[in-house]
């Protein structure tokens, strides 16, 4: 077993194990870039990236929408919020193959007017998460 003293981050192959307290950083979660909702179904929609963490969605009618990058370009564990600054409902779908649970495969989630979605990647085939409002 061996003592990890810097600060700089550190890569372990092994087994590790862990006595006494162990800190972490949450993750520093930022805007991404803001996109407008387009398409009506996951091959037409806006292709988003998880860069920064935020992504403010505009443009929502109730039938566009944005997809999510594939998860297995992604580690589990990895975050998106999206924040559909419309009047109306947004789409959101997962990348081709995945899904976004309880949804089956492909299939979009509904985000309600003035909404969000965070979801996290949970499994080599899928995301899981939360929807809420914005706070006015």
């Amino acid at each position: 077993m061996s003592r990890v003293e810097e600060r700089a981050p550190a890569t372990f192959t092994d087994t590790v194990d862990i006595q006494g307290k162990l800190t972490s950083k949450l993750r520093n979660e930022t805007f991404g870039t803001s996109v407008a909702a387009a398409g009506s179904n996951q091959g037409n929609a806006t292709a988003i990236t998880i860069d920064g963490g935020i992504i403010a969605v505009t443009g929502a009618d109730g039938s566009k929408g944005v997809v999510l990058p594939v998860v297995s370009g992604l580690t589990v564990g990895d975050r998106v919020k999206i924040i559909n600054f419309a009047a109306s409902a947004l789409e959101v779908y997962p990348g081709s193959g995945d899904r976004i649970y309880p949804a089956a495969d492909n299939a979009g989630i509904t985000v309600a007017a003035y909404g969000f979605l965070e979801l996290i990647v949970y499994s080599a085939d899928g995301w899981v998460g939360n929807e809420g409002v914005i706070a006015a």
